[in-house]
């Protein structure tokens, strides 16, 4: 692609987006199950869920001035589990703005004033309530419909709160809700409000300074035991190069060899991936990125992997190990700011089970780096390697993919084998054969400078 050597400009206004994937399926991993955050878990885990209005937010930084923290104030409708000795209770997030410095954390949940939610909550020191499981914690109330983006669900509130309490019921909790609880809800609209559909690509505002999108290398400190220096590194790479290598998009990261002693996130003008045990979490990797308000220019990006978990490298992951490659693309994708798709097979949908390889863009994500990055327009369709010139390199690329189709792109399971990518279909039928080939034969030999 053609891209410009990413340098960081440093500014002094930052915000942190902290973006995670969460591993899915129950499968054993280093040093426990890997457990969920389904409607048990979390109505088990919490030791209060509530119905409320949200009526007031303040942010913070804390005391160290390391971290940006939003005190959320929840008017209290109903109790669901557990009990509470006043109508309002605050609820602790990480992320928020002051003055000009932003923290952006995700997946930690975030709460919009005058918004109705149902939320699984735990207690904090400070007397403060977190929320369980993160972003899968909190459902929107509307219209009588919970709806949960992280975990893909819109649902009538009657069946939710339902559905808890035979949780509950079949684990021996009371519930302190009156007899009549039923009918204090309001009644559920025709259909949920925000269909959950796949989107095309969802995008934050925030961006890399242009011209030169990204600034300073990105470091690594393989400080973990799992996988090789070597091996991790190579991974990190190769996430990296694939969103480099996007054809028609304008952004390139860069690795530096430079040694790295971080053990975990901080704002010092460095772009460094870390490994950080993190027990009680399904969260595989965090991202924080720092910007400016004004403007919404980012200075710098951060990667924390989850030690807890058990890494591959080598593109075949167990159904107890998480394919590393995998998952720093889809960090890699927030360093873009590119935000969660919908889309179960897209990269930078919020889940990967253990044993799952995702290594390959699709529309959505090069849709998304294109759009917001974009690059000159490249005379060629088919120079794939980006070398200038198209030839029978290039072609192969599309006859390597023959029959492959978009309803089945990977169809032996092997991931070091070609998958379907709609790069390779030229005509946009989804399906790859010699119509694609045909029109790849007409650009051979052509200089594409």
């Amino acid at each position: 692609m053609s891209g410009q050597r990413v340098k960081l400009n440093l500014r002094i206004f930052a915000i942190m987006v902290v973006v995670g994937v969460a591993v899915i399926g129950g499968a054993p991993v280093a040093r426990a199950a890997v457990v969920p955050w389904d409607l048990t878990g979390l109505t088990l885990q919490a030791g209060l869920i509530v119905r409320g209005r949200v009526v007031e937010q303040t942010s913070a930084w804390n005391k160290p001035r390391t971290t940006i923290d939003t005190e959320t104030t929840l008017d209290v409708v109903d109790a669901i589990k557990g009990r509470i000795r006043r109508e309002k209770l605050v609820i602790r997030t990480p992320g928020g703005v002051v003055r000009d410095v932003g923290l952006w954390v995700e997946p930690a949940p975030r709460f919009v004033t005058g918004e109705e939610v149902l939320v699984f909550l735990t207690p904090l020191q400070a007397g403060d309530y977190g929320v369980v499981g993160s972003v899968e914690g909190k459902y929107v109330l509307r219209d009588g419909w919970a709806m949960n983006d992280a975990l893909g669900t819109a649902e009538p509130l009657i069946s939710l709160i339902g559905q808890v309490l035979d949780i509950m019921d079949a684990h021996d909790v009371a519930s302190p809700l009156p007899a009549d609880w039923e009918s204090r809800l309001p009644p559920a609209a025709a259909s949920p409000p925000d269909p959950h559909e796949p989107q095309s690509f969802t995008y934050n505002g925030v961006h890399w300074p242009d011209p030169a999108p990204m600034g300073e290398d990105y470091v690594v400190n393989t400080n973990t035991s799992g996988v090789s220096s070597t091996q991790a590194v190579a991974a990190i790479q190769a996430a990296a190069d694939t969103w480099t290598n996007v054809s028609g998009a304008d952004f390139t990261f860069t690795y530096s060899d430079e040694p790295s002693s971080a053990t975990d996130k901080g704002r010092n003008g460095k772009n460094e991936i870390v490994w950080k045990t993190q027990t009680g979490t399904s969260t595989l990797a965090t991202t924080w990125v720092w910007y400016w308000t004004t403007g919404l220019e980012i200075f710098e990006a951060d990667m924390v992997i989850n030690d807890y978990y058990t890494w591959d490298t080598s593109g075949s992951p167990a159904g107890n190990e998480v394919d590393l490659q995998s998952v720093a693309l889809h960090e890699f994708g927030h360093y873009l700011q590119l935000e969660h798709d919908g889309d179960p097979n897209a990269v930078m949908y919020p889940s990967i089970p253990g044993g799952v390889v995702k290594r390959d863009l699709h529309q959505n994500e090069i849709d998304g780096i294109r759009t917001i990055y974009p690059g000159p327009a490249n005379p060629c369709q088919c120079d794939f390697d980006g070398d200038g010139v198209v030839m029978l390199d290039d072609i192969n690329e599309i006859v390597s993919r023959w029959h492959l189709t978009a309803e089945n792109p990977n169809p032996d399971g092997d991931p070091e084998t070609a998958n379907y990518n709609v790069t390779y279909d030229l005509n946009d039928d989804g399906c790859i054969d010699v119509r694609d080939v045909s029109l790849a034969v007409t650009e051979f030999n052509k200089d594409c400078g």
